[in-house]
């Protein structure tokens, strides 16, 4: 019973040792992280804590929705005019919305972030080119412009397609009618609120919401592994205290068991002996049965032994000792003991880990 009780407390300390090594590295791992990110803000001056990560669903679901509302009254105002009728109006209005939108998300996404950076060389880089993008995309719309125009002109979309350039640089602003002014303004507009989804898909700062990320993963890699360790524990505690159980019910049906052992141990004895006296009595009766037909035939005298009486040898009733078979009620309650004080020592380690691995965790949260 002592070696149950040692080995599952040596097990549960290695056990427990093995999660302290671990949540030692992940515990340094996130100070790592946390003294980054104070580094990563102290260099580049920043005071606020980094934006909370959004959901890039609804930003991607804002993208789709913006673009289908432009795309959609952008191809009926160019339909008329396009020999290929609705279907081509759709697919030029998609190129441009394309073209469009995804430069306005670019602008908000990698440039325009560096226009507000600590580093001078940096804003400047950033501001020169979100004026160029914002150009571009203003280039890219009043195009369309005019490719409506020049379509709505009579021209066929490839004789469109080659006036566009030369008729934006000739008059940029030329735009022919209120349908073709709406469709730029419509571009621009949705262009801008593309630059808007790019700006709010991560933090504005550079670098910012990639040093919060790392450290947001090595807190949740060590909360993960605090609650992993706590029920592993657990689940290694409440085996040994099932195991202990049985054990304490296997002693107890075994201490019960002996007086019945012994019974049915005499039981077996008496019947033996009961049976050994049958077989002598009849062999006397047979034997006497014999003797008697012998002294009748024979002549002379019979044996002096036919006058003994027959004895069974050889077939003794074995002496019964239960002594040898009784177990004192201090040794079971001594085993019962050492048990119980197995399961308390396993629950004194338990409490132990626990107390150490919880220490841990307010610690990490109150560094929060």
């Amino acid at each position: 019973m002592d070696s149950l009780g040692t080995q599952a407390e040596a097990n549960f300390r290695a056990r427990l040792a093995e999660w302290k090594g671990r949540l030692t590295d992940a515990r340094r791992d996130l100070t790592d992280a946390e003294a980054a990110l104070m580094e990563f803000r102290e260099a580049n001056g920043l005071r606020r804590p980094p934006q909370p990560k959004k959901p890039k669903h609804w930003l991607l679901a804002g993208l789709a929705v913006m673009a289908l509302v432009e795309v959609v009254p952008s191809a009926f105002m160019i339909a008329p005019g396009d020999e290929g009728g609705l279907l081509g109006g759709f697919a030029s209005a998609v190129i441009f919305t394309f073209l469009s939108m995804t430069l306005g998300f670019l602008t908000g996404i990698l440039s325009l972030p560096y226009a507000g950076h600590r580093k001078v060389a940096l804003r400047v880089v950033g501001w020169v080119v979100t004026a160029v993008l914002i150009c571009l995309v203003l280039a890219i719309n009043l195009s369309l412009a005019h490719f409506r125009a020049a379509v709505i002109a009579g021209a066929t979309s490839v004789e469109a397609a080659a006036q566009t350039l030369p008729s934006l640089i000739s008059d940029p602003f030329n735009l022919g009618d209120i349908n073709s002014v709406l469709i730029a303004g419509l571009g621009m507009l949705f262009a801008f609120g593309a630059l808007l989804e790019g700006r709010a898909w991560r933090d504005p700062y550079p670098g910012y919401e990639g040093a919060a990320e790392a450290r947001r993963r090595a807190a949740r890699n060590f909360h993960r592994m605090i609650g992993d360790s706590l029920a592993d524990l657990k689940d290694l505690e409440e085996e040994f205290i099932e195991k202990v159980g049985n054990e304490r019910s296997s002693l107890r049906d075994r201490r019960q068991q002996v007086p019945r052992i012994l019974e049915g141990r005499k039981r077996l004895v008496q019947r033996y002996a009961s049976f050994r006296a049958h077989v002598q009595e009849t062999g006397r009766a047979l034997l006497s049965i014999y003797r008697d037909a012998n002294r009748k035939a024979r002549k002379a005298p019979p044996p002096a032994h036919f006058s003994e009486s027959w004895v069974l040898d050889g077939f003794e009733v074995p002496a019964l000792d239960d002594a040898a078979y009784n177990f004192p009620d201090e040794d079971f309650r001594a085993a019962d003991e050492a048990l119980r004080e197995a399961t308390k020592k396993l629950q004194n380690a338990y409490g132990e880990g626990i107390t150490w691995i919880e220490k841990r965790a307010v610690e990490a949260g109150s560094a929060e």
